[in-house]
This record gives structure tokens, sequence and C-alpha cells, in this order.
């Protein structure tokens, strides 16, 4: 694909990942960015005429039946009935897959996984009977600049700076993480390679807790307080590998400088 005539459509594009990745492209590439709450979005894309959709569409992980039907199915669904109904199988599609969406396989259900694998599996279908051009990359937990500032990171960070004892769950989880900006880098290499699925691997890959002391020894203030009783699903899972890993891709923001941020945030 030719750089210069990417016309890019980034769905969910008022998200964290959405808007981060609309301010990564958009120097380079002539980019759109539609919000769930966009009016006439339909003909508004039709209109662009997209070379490349990239869906960053999401719920909230603990929302409701009908918010995560809508966000994580329903929404996505239109513009995919679009390519296919206007016959535009050289359009790419760009699926951004969740980390919640493997644990499926482990025993995960909730609504936010389950909806986004069914739209994957309807991506899959439409891809293998040639109707799209189809990259559906994985994605760790994302974090940083202009993410929710109710997240774990931002959360952890804030509290412990106060001196304050930051009640938490017992952290047995595994918790891959990534930085934003290392996930948008991971986004625009999808939009070029040949690869169906593929996955950015995380940073970091050990249990929650560990990160956590982590944080909380650079930081040097505030006291950790883990909650035995409190064990997240997450705990019942395995450590999963993020392989195969996109091509030409590698992160740039390792631990050390992830745990430097941190420090360093205000």
């Amino acid at each position: 694909m030719s750089t210069a005539k990417e016309k890019i459509v980034i769905l969910g594009g008022n998200g964290f990942i959405g808007n981060s990745l609309y301010s990564h492209l958009n120097s380079q590439y002539n980019t759109l960015k539609i919000g769930h709450k966009t009016e006439n979005a339909l003909d508004i894309v039709k209109s662009f005429e997209p070379t490349v959709i990239i869906n960053c569409s999401a719920s909230d992980p603990n929302a409701n039946f009908k918010e995560s039907l809508e966000a994580n199915l329903i929404y996505q669904t239109k513009f995919l009935n679009y390519i296919i109904l206007e016959n535009k199988p050289g359009l790419k599609w760009v699926q951004i897959g969740s980390y919640f969406e493997i644990q499926i396989k482990y025993g995960r259900y909730d609504n936010y996984s389950m909806h986004k694998n069914i739209f994957r599996a309807i991506l899959d279908d439409a891809y293998n009977k040639n109707l799209i051009n189809l990259t559906t990359i994985i994605l760790p937990h994302v974090f940083g600049e202009g993410e929710n500032k109710n997240r774990i990171f931002s959360t952890l960070t804030r509290e412990l700076k106060k001196e304050i004892v930051v009640n938490i769950s017992s952290g047995e989880q595994y918790f891959p993480i990534l930085h934003i900006s290392d996930a948008t880098t991971a986004i625009e290499k999808a939009i070029k390679t040949e690869q169906a699925l593929c996955y950015a691997s995380p940073v970091w890959n050990g249990h929650l807790y560990e990160l956590v002391d982590l944080i909380q020894h650079e930081i040097g203030k505030g006291i950790i307080n883990y909650d035995k009783n409190n064990r997240s699903i997450d705990v019942d899972f395995p450590k999963i590998e993020f392989y195969p890993t996109i091509s030409n891709w590698k992160p740039k923001m390792d631990i050390s400088k992830i745990l430097e941020k941190v420090k360093n945030a205000k």
C-alpha cells in the first residue's frame, strides 16, 4: 500500500487509543476519526472514501449488556456492511483485538470480551470468503498520556505520591502492559502487513503485584495494601504469549523508561 494515498478512518476515534492513534497518524495520512455519537457517521465515511478502516471501538470492560453490544458489536457492523455491500474488497480493515478476548478459551465470560469476540468471528468469516482485507492485532493493557484518570496506573501513581495507603486486589493476575506510544506504532504497522492475525508484544508480562511493587519502589512513597480476599477473575487465567508479533515492529518504551515516566508524572 502507498502511504501517500491512504485515507484512514478510525472508528471509536474519541477513545483513549483511538484519539492517540489519530494524533499519531494524522500528520502522515489523510485521517478521519469517528466517535460513537457522530451524527450521520456512515454517510461521512462513505463521502470520505477510505482505503483503511481501523476499529478502536470498545466499551468499558465492565459495561452492561446494552452498552457493550452497541460499542463492541453493533456500531462497527454497519461500517462492515458498507464495505461488503459496496463491494470494496481492497479496503483494509484493521481490528484492534482485546487481551480479554484471548482469555475466553480459559473461561472468561463477560459482555465486553464476548461481544468483541463475536465481531472478530464475523470479520474472520468475511476475510475467509474474500470479502475484506483484514488484519487483527491483539494488544495487551495499554496505558499512558490521555488515559482515564481512574485507571490503575494513574490512580496508583497519584495516590502513592500523596503518601497514603493504596488498597488494591491480591494482584496475583498476570498484567501485560504496553505504552500508548508503542501501541500506536504497532497499529500503524498493521495497516501495511499481510498478517491476518498478529500481536503487539508487551514490555511487561508479570504479575500485577510485582509491577505495583516496582512502581512503589520507584516513587519511594506511600504504602500498598494487598487484599488477599479480593481476587480478580484474571487470577484464574494463565500467562498468555503474544505471538506472532506484528512484523517490523519493536516497542521503544521498555519497563525502565516506563518506571521513569511514572516517577516524573505530575
